[in-house]
């Protein structure tokens, strides 16, 4: 497999539960087809994320009920598809009515799925975290110039009563 990834140039992981050497001809016309023969031949499936070649046995292949959080299943599941991550092979349903995914296929592929839950989440509101601008006066000194020409220092209060005494 790793031999077969190199040819392709794809990076190829294979799980802990697949050893052994395949030994003997495959006769395939397509890079897919060898691929499909092999692992059908040696009790393996395979998934490509679009960049890595995933290879697990077959005994590994599970069923999950996801969480989506704040998510609608469907748009999990839509966007998996936009981003060509599902596999027609495998099975990923969502629930109509609430913020749950079905999802049957190897570790690899449950894993995708997971990991795009976690990154369409929409960052959580504290509560009580009030994001409007507040403006605090009555602490600052300020400069006030009388009839006179005379400058004092005084607090923001102070200022405007004293501003209106020192007009003539």
């Amino acid at each position: 497999m790793t031999e077969f990834g190199r040819n392709l140039g794809l990076p190829v992981v294979l799980s802990d539960a697949v050893n052994g050497r395949v030994r003997g001809r495959i006769e395939a016309k397509t890079a897919g087809e060898f691929l499909e023969r092999l692992a059908g031949a040696n009790g393996l499936t395979w998934y490509f994320d679009g960049s890595v070649l995933h290879v697990s046995a077959d005994k590994e292949f599970m069923t999950r009920v996801i969480d989506s959080g704040r998510l609608s299943g469907e748009a999990v599941a839509n966007e998996m598809r936009e981003l060509g991550l599902a596999d027609e092979r495998f099975s990923l349903r969502a629930a109509r009515n609430g913020n749950v995914i079905s999802v049957s296929g190897p570790p690899a592929y449950i894993g995708v799925v997971g990991q795009l839950v976690e990154r369409m989440q929409p960052e959580q509101i504290i509560a009580g975290d009030d994001p409007r601008v507040r403006v605090f006066r009555g602490g600052v000194m300020t400069e006030i110039i009388t009839a006179r020409g005379t400058a004092t220092g005084s607090s923001d209060e102070n200022a405007s009563s004293a501003g209106r005494a020192a007009k003539p």
